[in-house]
């Protein structure tokens, strides 16, 4: 849905380059912390859009983790 609508692959991948399993090696080197690409990218790009009227997708953690019951 994101290559649709953003078309430019490197407004979410300027952290962290496109290849398989780059997201674990970084967090195995401690170099991407915990929360950090959904808070600093994914809600705020979310909540922008939102704001703006534009269509978006979840503007808060609970919209995807859901506790369990």
């Amino acid at each position: 849905m994101h290559q649709d609508n953003i078309k430019d692959c490197n407004v979410c991948h300027d952290l962290f380059p496109q290849k398989a399993g780059v997201i674990q090696d970084l967090k195995n080197q401690e170099k991407l912390k915990k929360k950090q690409v959904m808070n600093k990218k994914c809600l705020k790009c979310h909540r922008a859009k939102k704001k703006a009227g534009e269509k978006t997708g979840p503007t808060s953690c609970s919209k995807c983790h859901l506790k369990p019951e």
